[in-house]
């Protein structure tokens, strides 16, 4: 793991990019020892523009023929693979030779293997920071928030995992707007824009919104219909889903890529949903 004056040596060198934030995985799964809470050492290397990398993980339960002397196992490699993916550093599966899921370690990047991930690393949320005053400095779980911004529109990310009390929490905590929807294992949110829909984002990926699935999203001036441009690679299928609380029903789109286009707009109104 990188100490705080390797970090700040980055300033001096353009060329890096990304900084260790975790020990080694090892230790995790030899003696059980948590290797996923990466929420206050991403704060430091976000503010040095570094993406924080949490190290290599398994994506498989068990690895046979691991190299240590006793059984070992990641009894939550989607949690390992979750956090990789919204720290904004590099995915590094290590499984050995055969044992790679790849179903879930394709939900972190697009068919070509381009990482699906928000605009900014996920960090501890400041008000599990101001809650250790008040608990001897010690954590009362782990509360993380990270975004996705596509132009205007900002899509928050909130994580959660191993709390020990209950908090409550308003979207400008997070830095979004003050109306959203709630889905998905972790809880997403997306300004609903005053209409009768909301662009809840890609089906099958740790994260439903990224700048590097979706790169333009444009509202007309009458706040009436919504244009989203989706790229992706060829052969490739993406599951989109839109929310309309005038149906009362969440559709699903899907996207196919060609050779020949690998560009797609879904047009949005209070009517209809088409895409070309």
């Amino acid at each position: 793991m990188s100490l705080p004056q390797h970090a700040l040596q980055s300033l001096e060198i353009n060329r890096v990019t990304q900084v260790r934030v975790l020990g080694d995985y090892c230790i995790h799964i030899v003696k059980n020892i948590s290797h996923w809470k990466i929420g206050i050492s991403s704060i430091l290397a976000n503010a040095l523009g570094l993406g924080p990398f949490k190290d290599i993980f398994w994506s498989n339960e068990f690895e046979p023929g691991a190299p240590y002397r006793t059984t070992v196992r990641e009894s939550l490699s989607e949690r390992e693979i979750l956090i990789a993916t919204l720290s904004t550093g590099s995915v590094a599966f290590r499984d050995g030779i055969n044992y790679i899921d790849t179903t879930r370690t394709m939900r972190c990047c697009r068919q070509d293997g381009l990482i699906l991930k928000p605009s900014k690393p996920l960090t501890t949320n400041i008000l599990l920071i101001s809650d250790w005053t008040f608990n001897k400095g010690i954590t009362q779980g782990e509360l993380y928030s990270t975004k996705a911004m596509i132009k205007n529109p900002i899509f928050s990310i909130i994580f959660a995992s191993s709390m020990e009390r209950n908090y409550s929490l308003i979207p400008s905590m997070i830095g979004s707007s003050s109306s959203g929807l709630i889905y998905s294992l972790l809880w997403y949110f997306n300004d609903s824009l005053s209409t009768k829909y909301a662009f809840m984002g890609e089906l099958n990926e740790w994260r439903f919104i990224s700048q590097q699935r979706f790169y333009s999203l444009t509202i007309n001036s009458d706040n009436i219909q919504m244009i989203i441009m989706v790229k992706g690679v060829p052969n490739e299928l993406v599951d989109i889903l839109v929310h309309n609380s005038k149906f009362e029903s969440i559709l699903h789109l899907i996207c196919h890529f060609s050779d020949e286009k690998l560009q797609a707009p879904i047009i949005i109104n209070s009517t209809n949903i088409t895409r070309s």
